[in-house]
């Protein structure tokens, strides 16, 4: 019923005063959820019972699935006499009593199923106490619809929960009754005739193995289906007979090629006359591929299909030819869950009786809500009706004002265009007044502009005189050299003299100023002098730190007088 829920540790249903509606309800939920949990305990045990497949391949295995079904059978019997035995507790107890020890043997004795429920008690008393307070302390009917709606999705619960058993234990007395279908590839080596000679064929248990198997055949044809319908899909249509035989051909030859298949098939199509294009023939090797292994997996599944019947079919007679009485003693078992399934119903009906009760209740309360309400809606019509008439006074105000402002605007439009219009008559009386003036002032501008430009022709013209005559004088005073290559590369007399002002005076026959200076023992100690500190014992240090420059070669360094 609640999302998420807190299990503590109760041993004992709480008990309320006798007559109680909330106990009524309480009690009858708590026996319905103890029953419920205790047949899911059941059915799992009888799963497992019937689902347990141990081959009895030799007298040991026989021994040992006779002893485990009996003891599953017995766990089994033992819940379900626990189930009895509540369920008669239940109907023997009216919802009326109050005899504290019927209510404390019940819990008793299903623990297990208070521990669930305690939760579920505080839930549905606090949604209940929540509802009854709203309902005496609050006006608002979205808050009384809501509460509404809580108590009746609790109810609804509680009536899926007895249905829940009810469907459960329908589910268990009838199973579904059908035939074996057999396909013209399945071989049941005699099996299923014997398996519908057993005398348990007709009872319920021999039906679900029956539709186990069915279940198996059908499962198996569905596989074998899809694979049918992907082999009808795969075709060549633009390919004949004959050169798909061939391209199997070479397919099957190129399972020894180590390496380059699809190359060596191309070269071998175009040497047997199969002339297509890479793209169809890439497309004819993926269908025939595919081709190959849907066949393969048709024979596998046929083949697993096979055996897996075998197989079931012959467990399944060894497990009940072995296990006959035990079977029947089962199907009983499923009879009196159906007797169970009955008393569920009787429960179910007297939670609708319950259920009814407390929806009159809230009917009720919803009628007097609903009655104030009313009175609610009358008291705030009056309110906005006042309103409603405080609010069309002022907007006439305001339409008012609006209007008087509307003709106060067209009044100053009004004036406006008589003062444009005057302004425009005088400006056109000015105009007319001042064209003669202005016509006789754009003729002397436009005389001056031709006094201008002819000004500058006559100018240009005379530059144009001025500079042929210079250019005649340029031509009678040009002087005419001939070529003479001799005259040119012999010296001139400034030519010898700037080579005798090159020659040194003197020979040169030590070392040069640059020559000193590259030693750079002489630009530091040249540095430590204008520094004043080469007397000093950092300059001295400096000195002595100083490495030896490589004295050069006199042959290279010194000029000699013979040169």
């Amino acid at each position: 019923m609640v999302a998420s829920r807190t299990k503590p540790k109760i041993n004992k249903i709480i008990r309320v005063p006798a007559g109680s509606l909330d106990q009524k309800l309480e009690l009858v939920q708590s026996l319905a959820s103890a029953a419920e949990a205790d047949t899911k305990k059941v059915d799992e045990l009888e799963r497992l019972c019937k689902i347990r497949k141990i081959r009895s391949q030799n007298e040991e295995n026989q021994d040992i699935w006779t002893s485990e079904f009996q003891r599953l059978n017995s766990v089994a019997s033992s819940f379900e006499v626990e189930i009895h035995n509540a369920l008669m507790r239940f109907l023997d107890l009216d919802p009326d009593s109050a005899d504290a020890d019927v209510l404390e043997s019940v819990s008793h004795s299903m623990s297990h199923a208070s521990e669930a429920l305690a939760s579920e008690e505080a839930t549905y008393r606090r949604l209940l106490a929540d509802f009854l307070s709203k309902s005496d302390s609050t006006d608002s009917q979205a808050q009384v619809a809501k509460a509404r709606i809580e108590a009746e999705t609790l109810i609804e619960e509680d009536d899926k929960s007895i249905v829940a058993i009810s469907n459960d234990l329908e589910d268990r007395s009838h199973f579904l009754v059908s035939h074996v279908n057999t396909n013209p590839w399945v071989t049941y080596q005699g099996l299923v005739c014997e398996l519908r000679e057993l005398p348990w064929r007709d009872s319920n248990l021999g039906l679900w193995h029956i539709q186990q198997l069915n279940h198996l055949e059908q499962s198996y044809c569905d596989q074998l289906d899809k694979v049918s319908r992907s082999l009808q899909e795969l075709q060549l249509p633009t390919w004949s007979t004959d050169q798909v035989s061939t391209l199997k051909r070479l397919m099957d030859m190129s399972r020894h090629v180590p390496h380059g298949k699809f190359p060596w098939i191309l070269s071998r199509l175009e040497d047997e006359g199969v002339f297509k294009s890479k793209q169809e023939i890439s497309d004819a090797y993926d269908v025939l591929s595919r081709t190959d292994f849907l066949q393969t997996e048709k024979a596998r599944i046929r083949r697993a299909f096979q055996k897996n019947t075998d197989d079931f079919v012959t467990d399944t007679l060894n497990l009940l030819k072995d296990s006959d009485g035990e079977m029947l003693e089962a199907e009983k078992r499923l009879t009196e869950l159906v007797n169970q399934k009955q008393k569920s119903l009787e429960i179910s009906k007297r939670l609708d009786g319950l259920r009814k009760a407390k929806l009159v209740q809230i009917r009720q309360i919803e009628a007097q809500r609903e009655a104030k309400m009313e009175k609610e809606r009358y008291l705030s019509e009056l309110t906005a009706k006042e309103e409603r008439r405080v609010r069309d006074a002022a907007r006439k105000k305001l339409s008012a004002f609006k209007n008087s402002q509307e003709v106060e605007k067209h009044v100053f439009q009004l004036k406006r265009e008589q003062e444009l219009k005057l302004a425009a008559s005088l400006k056109a009386a000015e105009i007319k007044k001042n064209k003669p003036k202005v016509e006789h002032r754009s003729e002397l501008i436009v005389q001056k502009i031709k006094n201008q430009q002819q000004l500058e022709e006559e100018a240009a013209t005379r530059k144009k005189q001025l500079e042929a005559k210079l250019q005649a004088l340029r031509d009678s005073v040009a002087v005419s050299v001939e070529s003479d290559w001799t005259r040119v590369i012999s010296p001139t007399v400034a030519s010898s003299a700037q080579a005798e002002d090159a020659r040194p005076l003197f020979s040169m026959n030590s070392f040069s100023v640059d020559q000193i200076m590259a030693d750079k023992r002489v630009r530091i100690s040249e540095a430590l002098m204008a520094a004043n500190l080469h007397q000093s014992d950092y300059g001295r240090a400096v000195l002595m730190q100083l490495s030896k420059t490589k004295r050069p070669d006199t042959l290279s360094q010194v000029r000699l007088s013979s040169e």
